[in-house]
């Protein structure tokens, strides 16, 4: 219902700095100042409005949000607008920036190239919240056209009032090498090189991070999870491929590199773990193809989602297109070509 709509805003309302919150309020217009055709990003401000689940429309929908009225919403005249979506199942809020500033949008298509998962190609694209404060240094470093200036300080000083009791928090943990779990959104930040172990092998490998989300398993576990990816090599194609980990919701704090998964930086041997993985990757590139080999050790299979060990000490063949030929049924993940 709608009351009970209004008591989650309030519950939420305090994830948001005071100085955004009365910019919801008032009445709405239909057109620009004195009557004139709306035009976009024409005020320098940014509006906070909530989004509802909308069991008829069958559809998230922005409530009491106007009419269209010609080509330029009446959200579309503010800089950019703080979107606050109450989950229809879980009631969490989940936060957006919808981009309605061209300038603004070129801007983040730079700052931002780099970060999977993401689209910035709409003329007026959305951005998680949460992403702009990963990318917070990246912002404050951009060299931003004089003409563009006043909508890039408005997001900036958002994003660092918003987040001001975060980075608090943040700082403090990390000068300890320390996380707790609502604050891993923060600790990965897209394209952070992430050290793990292989779950077939239990040897250590990194991957790059792209983005992460709190998930729970149909048993229940809450976990963070992780979408990252590594270079791959399936006989035909070299490229990158994904993976997904996770992390098992913890209480307190723990220790970063006590973590299942995280930032290399963290661990207290990297160079030499990153100097023995370099080492493992161009030995992989050079058995690319058909090799005969002695090999001692562990490989390992998958069966229905399980990885199954086998001890070998004997020759082997390795040739990436023949098991696949010989074994057209076991899958593996989908290799992106490079380049």
């Amino acid at each position: 219902t709608r009351g009970t709509f209004n008591a989650l805003v309030e519950t939420w309302v305090p994830c948001v700095p005071s100085e955004l919150r009365t910019l919801g309020t008032g009445s709405e217009q239909t057109s620009g100042a004195n009557g004139n055709p709306r035009a976009k990003a024409s005020k320098l401000e940014f509006k906070v409005v909530n989004e509802l689940w909308d069991e008829k429309a069958y559809k998230y929908k922005v409530v009491d949000s106007t009419v269209p009225s010609g080509e330029v919403e009446e959200l579309d005249e503010y800089v950019f607008v703080i979107r606050v979506r109450i989950d229809k199942k879980t009631t969490d809020p989940k936060f957006y920036v919808d981009i309605k500033s061209e300038a603004l949008r070129d801007i983040l298509r730079t700052t931002l190239r780099d970060v999977n998962g993401i689209c910035l190609r709409e003329d007026k694209p959305t951005v998680e919240q949460n992403l702009l404060y990963n990318r917070l240094t990246e912002l404050q470093e951009y060299q931003c056209d004089p003409s563009s200036l006043k909508h890039f300080n408005l997001l900036v000083n958002f994003v660092k009032t918003t987040y001001s009791s975060t980075t608090k928090r943040l700082i403090a943990l990390l000068e300890n090498h320390e996380i707790t779990y609502d604050l891993l959104w923060a600790l990965f930040k897209p394209n952070t090189v992430v050290y793990t172990t292989c779950f077939g092998t239990g040897k250590p490998r990194c991957v790059r991070y792209d983005f992460g989300e709190e998930r729970t398993t149909s048993n229940g576990v809450e976990y963070f999870h992780l979408e990252c990816r590594y270079v791959d090599f399936d006989g035909k194609v070299f490229g990158e491929t994904s993976i997904e980990l996770a992390i098992v919701k913890f209480r307190g704090t723990k220790r970063i590199n006590s973590l299942d998964a995280f930032p290399l930086e963290y661990h207290p041997s990297k160079d030499e773990v990153k100097a023995n993985l370099v080492e493992c990757g161009h030995k992989f590139v050079s058995l690319m193809g058909v090799h005969h080999r002695q090999y001692r050790g562990d490989a390992f299979y998958m069966r229905k989602g399980q990885p199954i060990k086998v001890p070998v000490n004997s020759r082997v063949m390795i040739d990436a297109v023949y098991f696949q030929e010989a074994n057209p049924n076991y899958t593996r993940p989908r290799i992106n070509e490079s380049g």
